[in-house]
């Protein structure tokens, strides 16, 4: 489950953008790395059946990432377990910002 917690973020930050034409570049871009290992990493999420890489639309040159199905129920599922955390926290939060002033 490690890897999965720790391969779900850079699914979250492209798919969260709601943005179908993502690549390998932009991903590199967005988490800092060098295309390279922005390939290997998305090399992984494949493997965990977390996106899919697509000949881009217009272009066969380009390749595309999508996120999958898998990837996208776990995605609003960790959301919804987000939301429900802030709930639970938020007389906290609220208190601890009042002090701060």
């Amino acid at each position: 489950m490690g890897l999965l917690r720790n391969s779900i973020w850079p699914c979250w930050l492209f798919g969260g953008a709601q943005n179908p034409d993502v690549s390998v570049g932009d991903l590199a871009d967005v988490l800092l790395l060098k295309p390279h290992s922005a390939s290997e990493l998305v090399s992984r999420l494949e493997k965990l059946d977390l996106v899919e890489r697509h000949e881009a639309q217009g272009d066969a040159r380009r390749r595309v990432i999508t996120l999958t199905e898998r990837s996208k129920t776990l995605l609003n599922t960790l959301s919804g377990a987000h939301r429900t955390e802030l709930r639970r926290i938020r007389p906290l939060l609220i208190r601890l910002l009042d002090e701060l002033g």
